[in-house]
């Protein structure tokens, strides 16, 4: 009897550690890319009032080496800049936290990865603010191309990018999306 109240009770507290602290459903790899992610708090999630984003139909790529071409850019954006002392000495504006993806079809997507791994490595940037972010989501590839991110401020380390990406992405997309206009219309009726 002793035995079995153990097991269940191991089982109950194995059950409710899971359901409480559970990250949220990543778009992210976060096992592949390990190390990128090292610094992100995935349940650290911003404010979304702060946040805004739009997508670009009309964006044109500067990339002639892999002949790809983007079906927009989606760019995530805090409306309301952090207070950053460091920043604002070096740089005499606020910090605006900031990220932006270029969106490619699946059939795009050996050659986006290795963009992506290619931008990992040309990066001088520590975690949280390693560019190249690649993930996945219904029939897009979404890739960022930016060497280092303004995701973090030089004090506090914090990734304020990555976690509301994620969260938005998740909540509020629908993954039966299939072309490029079902995409827009999300982004328009999620705002």
């Amino acid at each position: 009897m002793q035995r079995l109240t153990i097991l269940i009770l191991t089982f109950i507290t194995f059950t409710f550690s899971e359901f409480v602290f559970a990250q949220p459903p990543s778009v992210y790899d976060k096992n592949e890319e390990l190390y990128y992610y090292s610094e992100t708090n995935f349940n650290n999630i911003d404010t979304l009032t702060y946040w805004s984003y739009k997508l670009e139909l009309e964006y044109k790529s500067n990339d002639k080496i892999n002949n790809i071409k983007p079906l927009g850019l989606l760019t995530f954006t805090r409306t309301k800049p952090i207070v950053d002392s460091v920043v604002q000495k070096v740089h005499k504006e606020p910090y605006t936290p900031t990220i932006s993806f270029e969106i490619y079809n699946l059939a795009d997507s050996t050659i986006c990865k290795q963009v992506s791994k290619q931008t990992h490595l040309m990066s001088s940037c520590s975690p949280p603010n390693v560019g190249g972010d690649y993930f996945v989501y219904g029939n897009f590839i979404f890739l960022n191309r930016d060497v280092c991110l303004e995701c973090s401020p030089y004090s506090t380390h914090k990734d304020y990018c990555r976690p509301v990406v994620n969260y938005i992405i998740n909540s509020l997309f629908d993954k039966e999306i299939r072309t490029i206009q079902d995409l827009s219309k999300q982004i328009k009726n999620a705002q």
